[in-house]
């Protein structure tokens, strides 16, 4: 009866009470049982209480329930083989130890358990067999951590039933189940949740430089903090850039933002310091997620699509395009062209995105912890340009929500400026309720008394239109009624006869025929008179005809007067095409003539002889240099024969209509003195017997003379400058001004140029800056125009096809922007978990010309310099070390020391665990020194530490050893939605499996019969060291890989293809591309038919005569790791047909059941695909089978 383990423990005796009791125990035959043999070595797993029991536990039976097992440890012996506990949980100071070694498979470090008194780990002793872990029994529901807005409730389990040891598997399954509480919404939103618990730690100072407090305002990290880490009490100091955790963590039922937030994803709520995924069930990672509808976990059909575009609006104005029903969900907004518009949206009369002239940054409104929000997402060019904008609303819609569009130019300047915008959303759809609507027909006369007929039939109540009688059954159908209608005496009418025959056969003519006035009587029509019948129902008399038109011909037409009146001319003619149109002549063009001969173009007229007259035939020059003058003119008398001139005698001509033989002339104004020169000096000239002047001399003559100057413009119209030169008057040389008169000089005047219009050119206009200084683009607006009249008209494009084209960009504010203060990235936090502090460079730049150059830090307001260390966590240290507050100082004066109480904690439990969990982070020290005021008689003090004692005779007292801190980074995760588990149904798309949670994660691919799948691996982070691996498989195909995964491509043979990856740990994976595409070979039938879901109806297909004996085969594939059940409904097989039958193969254990006859079946998979195959009588004919198929969980 030694100590459990003990091969070096102290003898205990046994009381005399003791013994006693054991005696009588044995004397009474109830001690058989020790009579059995030990378990051999290693034979089997042998029963090591220290899994069932932990240190703390046997804390607690030697030392009562408050005990916990130390915190730390002696360096001087084994942890295994002393008990140390603290017995008063308020003083971890010291630990209290029992002399007995831990019970074997207590665990005592990291991968390390207790055996025999010393603390191992399974390589030390390879005869340990593993342990795999058990989970222990629920814990009791909790209460709802929030009392509206969501709150959570849970239970847990623990994985210590036993607890896995040895290299034994942990417990499978989950450890924590939790419900959304007190779901009703708040007054308060649930960022003002999450701000509230933040600004109660406003009156905790921050220690970023020691002794030295530092207070702030904190808020939440929204947009700055994501997944886990907002969960974490992460809260970020206003006006100043860093956040740090102002807690261990938020509230649970805190809202969080999910790594990647989504329309329809589950939403994040913090759960003892993690963000976890809870669906719209309110069960904690259900993956329930909202249809469009805005269903739980619905399909989609309860509510309809209403879709629409929108590519109008006005000027620097914002227009309405889209008010939301309420109710409305899964609202989508798009605007494919926001260089020159933008989106705006207005909620109860009150803008909550853009409404002032300008474009929104990206925005969620009020935030993305709200279950109604509004999500706008801005996207930009590489130049930093608006290029498009998307508008994201849940719903449904509460509120009345009106979508405008704001457009900065009108349509003249081009497509550029118009809205492109899309927008869809869902509204529910009204269950429609049927009821009998009558119908009556109309009366079977106008009047003199008829019948009508009413019947009835089955309508949507609510819009009237009729359907299918069958949806009115249950309802009593009213009977058909029969009554009179229009029984008042007939008015008279009008009966018109047949028409008589056209008037003309083409071109169009009339027709008439003859009207009477009738009026019947009972069974007698009676003849009236034509003013007894009303005359606004008066038929008309008549009607065209003839219409079909009449055959083209060349026309003519004088086209002006002849061209002599006299001795033979020429009558030009127009000659045309045109047919007759009735009284009418219609032009028609030259090709419909083109068929008969063309007239001539002239005729000749004025054949009468003309009389002789007289014709000049010669004029000379004036005789005068400048001034009035003569000139010689010759005449001869003309006679007219066919349009030619010959001269005759000049008898024939009247010599009283003879021409004068000299004509008055003027050359210019004579200068001044002309008149002494001419009397003079003056040419002289003389007669001669045939009366022409003879020049006897000259002198030179100088006269103002015009000069035009150049055109102001080269088209559309300009002005020229005309001014006067001094000019010789034969030679028209240049001469000096003096030469001329001054006095005669005409004025300089003005004369219009260039009337001729201009071509087209282009204009721009310029949109806004991209940078407000240092440099920046702006978009021009280009355009065609047209100048006239002072105004310009726009253009299509193309017309000016042919001009250069300006750019399409300018830069712009070229200014320096003024100096600010940049911060660089931070360096690598100085503590691999928990907070530490990280460096950053701070300095001052100045941005110009698209470059930020540092400038000198006086240029730079020194009150808004960010601070160069700020706070930093990159994780929440799963084991942290906690420190109590200091003890009351030795002395009462002079210098004494102060000592705390330091533990090691688990985030998990928040309870003392051993000091080993601590060992890679610096321990705090326990001992300080410390200062009272001074002694009135000095004395010499030696610190020393007080340590607590106990008169216990097994038991040793002992301090906590320092030790030297050992920092290990720790990665921080993000779970998100996984698609393992997922049967994957379209024809392209990208499987991320990087992330997932699953170490085991299986899904599948399923395209219709005739199509195969092509997967590309985009990239892979596998470690093939481990044996990590991804298994592509099928019926006909299987590969598993590893390496060189990156851009590996495998194409299916089958239109299923499974996948499955195996990793061992998170964040490691591979991310996939799939697409599908015609089968080059054929693994199928005609008649085979390929079956998806969660549920589907089975009907036997039949057989083409073309396939002969080959059999026909069902295909059903679920998702993976589901089961499939087959239920026969119906099976009608004539009796003694042997040859037919069905047979079912369970294709992930290759194995086959056959069913014959006509007894209904009922069968179970052991996987996810199954396939039917039929036989005989089955594939000639249809019906001959019904079932049905459903997925289930195994």
């Amino acid at each position: 009866m030694a100590s459990e383990g003990g091969y070096n423990s102290v003898d205990l005796s046994w009381s005399q009470c003791s013994r006693d009791q054991f005696l009588v125990f044995l004397s009474q035959g109830k001690a058989n049982c020790l009579s059995d043999l030990p378990d051999l070595e290693g034979s089997l797993p042998g029963w090591k209480p220290g899994l069932y029991y932990g240190a703390d536990d046997q804390c607690k039976i030697a030392f009562g329930r408050g005990a916990r097992a130390c915190t730390f440890q002696r360096t001087d012996i084994d942890v295994c083989r002393v008990l140390s506990c603290h017995t008063n949980p308020s003083d971890h100071s010291s630990c209290t130890r029992m002399l007995i070694p831990l019970l074997d498979g207590t665990e005592c470090g990291p991968n390390k358990w207790c055996l025999k008194g010393r603390c191992v780990s399974p390589q030390e002793v390879r005869s340990l067999l593993p342990v795999n872990g058990a989970w222990s029994g629920w814990t009791a529901l909790s209460l709802c951590s929030r009392t509206c807005g969501g709150g959570v409730t849970f239970r847990r389990r623990q994985c210590n039933n036993p607890r896995p040891a040895f290299g034994g598997h942990k417990c499978e399954g989950k450890h924590l189940e939790a419900k959304l509480c007190n779901r009703q919404p708040c007054l308060t939103t649930q960022v003002d949740f999450m701000a509230e618990q933040c600004s109660q730690t406003n009156t905790e100072p921050l220690f970023l430089t020691a002794r030295v407090p530092s207070y702030h305002k904190w808020t939440p990290t929204l947009g700055f903090a994501t997944g886990d880490a907002q969960c974490k009490f992460l809260c970020r100091s206003e006006g100043k850039n860093f956040m740090m955790s102002r807690g261990s963590q938020f509230i649970d039922g805190t809202r969080c933002e999910l790594g990647s937030p989504t329309l329809r994803a589950p939403v994040g709520i913090c759960v003892a310091g993690e963000c976890r995924e809870f669906g719209c069930d309110g069960d904690l990672d259900s993956e329930q997620v909202l249809d469009v509808c805005g269903v739980c976990g619905g399909n989609g059909s309860s509510c309809t699509e209403v879709t629409g575009g929108y590519s109008e609006g006005r000027s620097r104005e914002y227009v309405t395009f889209l008010t939301l029903p309420l109710n409305a969900t899964t609202v989508h907004v798009v605007n494919n062209r926001s260089l020159f518009t933008h989106l705006a949206i207005k909620i109860k009369s009150q803008y909550v995105l853009a409404g002032k002239g300008s474009i929104s940054m990206n925005r969620t409104h009020p935030s993305t912890l709200e279950d109604l929000c509004m999500d706008y997402k801005l996207y930009l060019t590489t130049g930093s340009l608006p290029n498009s904008e998307e508008l994201f609303i849940r719903g449904p819609v509460e509120d009345e929500t009106q979508i405008q569009v704001f457009r900065k130019y009108d349509k003249e300047y081009g497509e550029i400026t118009n809205p492109n915008i899309t927008y869809s959303y869902y509204l529910p759809t009204i269950k429609s309720t049927f009821s009998w609507l009558a119908v009556t027909t109309a009366c079977s006369v106008t009047c003199g008394g008829g019948v009508q007929k009413t019947s009835y039939t089955c309508a949507d109540a609510g819009t009237k239109e009729r359907v299918e009688e069958e949806k009115c059954k249950g309802i009593p159908q009213p009977a058909v009624k029969h009554q009179l209608c229009n029984v008042r005496p007939c008015p008279p009418r009008w009966e018109a006869g047949e028409f008589g025959p056209c008037s003309i056969s083409c071109g169009g003519g009339v027709r008439m025929r003859p009207l009477r006035c009738l009026r019947k009587e009972k069974e007698l029509t009676v003849k009236l008179p034509h003013h007894k019948c009303p005359r606004e129902t008066m038929p008309v008399l008549t009607e065209v005809c003839g219409i079909a038109p009449c055959p083209a011909s060349w026309r003519a037409q004088d086209q002006g007067p002849c061209s002599a009146t006299c001795g033979g001319g020429v009558l030009p003619l127009h000659i045309y095409c045109a047919r007759d149109a009735g009284a009418q002549e219609e032009a028609l063009p030259d090709e419909d003539c083109g068929h008969l001969p063309r007239l001539e173009a002239f005729e000749g007229c004025g054949t009468a002889a003309c009389p002789p007259r007289w014709s000049v035939s010669h004029v000379g020059n004036c005789s005068a240099i400048c001034g009035p003058g003569v000139t010689p003119q010759t005449s001869i008398c003309v006679q007219s024969v066919d349009g030619s001139d010959i001269e005759v005698d000049h008898a024939l001509c009247p010599s009283a209509e003879k021409p004068l033989e000299f004509l008055p002339c003027v050359v210019s104004v004579c200068p001044v003195g002309w008149d002494s020169w001419h009397s003079s000096e003056a040419v002289q000239f003389k007669m001669t017997k045939s009366k022409d002047p003879i020049y006897l001399e000259e002198h030179p003559v100088y006269v103002w003379s015009p000069v035009t100057g150049p055109c102001s413009e080269t088209c559309g119209g300009g002005l020229s400058e005309i001014h006067y030169v001094c000019v010789e008057h034969r030679s028209k040389n240049p001469m000096l001004e003096e030469l001329c008169d001054e006095t005669s000089r005409p004025e300089t005047r003005q004369e219009t140029c260039n009337p001729e219009p201009c071509p087209p050119q282009w204009r721009y206009q310029s949109g806004a800056c991209s940078a407000s200084c240092g440099g920046g683009l702006m978009r021009r607006v280009l355009y065609c125009v047209h100048d006239g009249d002072g105004s310009e008209e726009v253009l299509p494009n193309e017309e000016c096809s042919t001009m250069s084209k300006p750019e399409e960009l300018e830069t712009c504010n070229p200014e320096p922007c003024p100096p600010r203060w940049k911060a660089s990235e931070t360096t690598s936090c100085s503590s691999s978990c928990g907070f530490g502090v990280a460096e950053r460079i701070v300095a001052c730049v100045q941005f110009h010309q698209g470059v930020d150059t540092e400038v000198d830090e006086a240029r730079c307001p020194v009150t808004e310099k960010p601070p160069s260390v700020v706070p930093c966590m990159i994780t929440v240290c799963p084991f942290s070390w906690e420190a109590q507050n200091w003890t009351e100082c030795s002395v009462s004066c002079g210098y004494g020391v102060q000592s705390r109480m330091v533990s090691c904690i688990g985030q998990a439990v928040q309870q003392p665990l051993s000091p080993l969990f601590c060992m890679h982070l610096p321990k705090p020290i326990t001992l300080q020194g410390c200062q009272r005021p001074s002694c009135p008689v000095p004395i010499a003090i030696t610190p020393s530490s007080v340590p607590r004692t106990s008169n216990a005779p097994a038991t040793a007292i002992y301090g906590p050893p320092s030790v030297t801190p050992t920092l290990a980074p720790r990665r921080l995760t993000n779970d998100s939605y996984s698609p393992c588990g997922e049967l994957l149904l379209e024809d392209a798309g990208v499987v991320d499996l990087r992330d997932v949670g699953r170490r085991d994660c299986l899904l599948s691919v399923g395209r219709p019969l005739g199509e195969v799948l092509e997967v590309k691996v985009v990239s892979s982070s596998l470690n093939c060291k481990e044996r990590e691996f991804v298994l592509f498989y099928e019926q006909l195909m299987l590969l598993k890989k590893c390496e060189r995964l990156t851009g590996y491509t495998i194409t299916s043979r089958s239109n299923v293809l499974m996948i499955r990856q195996g990793r061992l740990a998170p964040g490691r994976g591979i991310l996939l591309h799939y697409w599908s595409k015609a089968a080059t070979k054929r693994h199928h039938s005609d008649c085979d038919v390929q079956l998806f879901g969660v549920t589907g109806k089975i009907v036997n297909p039949i057989q083409s005569q073309a396939l002969g004996h080959q059999s026909c085969r069902t295909f059903v594939n679920v998702a993976p790791r589901r089961r499939i059940e087959i239920r026969a409904l119906s099976m009608n097989m004539a009796a003694q047909v042997n040859g037919s039958y069905i047979l079912i193969r369970d294709v992930d254990i290759m194995r086959t059941w056959v069913f014959h006859g006509n007894s209904l079946f009922f069968w179970r998979s052991s996987g996810s695909r199954a396939e039917i195959e039929f036989h005989g009588e089955y594939l000639r004919r249809l019906g001959t089978f019904h079932g049905e198929f459903s997925a289930i969980e195994p």
